[in-house]
């Protein structure tokens, strides 16, 4: 006799070790595996992986059975979403978190293979984030290059200048002493070294 529950299989170490029962819902499995996860993950990891499971996930897929669910199922539910009006990142991680959860079951040899693990995803559009054409872009960086040397060529003529003005103001401040006085001032130095008494 079997009564639908099997005992938890031999598995490699580190997965999962709660108990598979045949015929489990999407809903259940993936209750189960939010339970396993709740020591793996990091706090604020874990609360947005239940905020997905719960709100979005559990209530699109609940009604299939984890073996009976389908590529087509997740392509549904990833259309669903996006008429939603959820974002693509958000899309993304969701599909995510659905693909994690049924690579443990392809892990514990419940499903033969994953069936988000290639879904439909929305592309990221960058382009369309930026609003700009490649020309414009261009443009915008030639224009910047040449306000960044015109502002450079500024501040050199301005450090120029300056220094100009630093080298007329030493010029004019510096009071050289005349001969008949340079040789008063070394004449001490001369007499000592000759040693002579100034």
């Amino acid at each position: 006799e079997n009564s639908g529950v099997e005992t938890a299989r031999q598995l490699p170490r580190g997965l999962p070790t709660f108990k598979i029962t045949k015929g489990e819902t999407v809903a259940e499995y993936l209750a189960k595996w939010l339970h396993d996860k709740r020591h793996r993950l990091k706090p604020t990891t874990l609360h947005q992986y239940v905020e997905y499971v719960h709100k979005d996930l559990v209530p699109a897929l609940s009604a299939h059975r984890l073996e009976q669910l389908r590529h087509e199922h997740v392509a549904a539910l990833i259309a669903e979403l996006g008429a939603a009006g959820r974002g693509v990142p958000t899309i993304r991680r969701m599909i995510g978190v659905l693909s994690s959860a049924l690579s443990d079951a392809v892990r514990q040899r419940r499903l033969t293979h994953n069936v988000a693990a290639y879904a439909p995803l929305p592309a990221e559009v960058w382009h369309a984030k930026v609003g700009i054409t490649a020309d414009l872009y261009s443009h915008l960086t030639r224009e910047s290059a040449l306000a960044a040397a015109d502002s450079l060529g500024n501040v050199l003529d301005a450090a120029a200048a300056v220094l100009a003005s630093e080298r007329t103001t030493r010029a004019a401040t510096t009071v050289r002493p005349h001969a008949h006085d340079r040789d008063l001032l070394t004449r001490p130095a001369r007499a000592i070294s000759a040693g002579e008494r100034p």
